[in-house]
């Protein structure tokens, strides 16, 4: 059996421990997100970037939707996990979006 101050110095360790791992997964998941939104980009530029009406080309709507819900969704959780780090609900939007 274990003493109080045992158990104690033991739930102080795992909170730190815990602390420092969600920390670095926030910011893993930063980079994730914002991989992931250029990316998107990427693909949606390079697959069919234009659309043509007759003479003119335009680039396709479908590039601009990309940019801009990627670019919404993204810096949203991109925007939470840097205003909340410690928080659960990063977990959860991160999740979410």
């Amino acid at each position: 059996m274990q003493s109080p101050a045992g158990i104690a110095a033991t739930n102080e360790l795992f909170q730190k421990r815990y602390e420092h791992e969600c920390l670095w997964v926030h910011r893993f998941m930063t980079w994730i997100m914002a991989g992931q939104w250029a990316l998107g980009l990427v693909f949606a530029a390079f697959l069919s970037p234009l659309t043509w009406i007759g003479q003119r080309n335009e680039v396709h709507i479908h590039v601009w939707a990309a940019f801009l819900i990627g670019m919404s969704l993204s810096g949203f959780a991109i925007l939470w996990m840097r205003m909340f780090p410690r928080e659960a609900s990063t977990r959860h939007v991160v999740a979410v979006v």
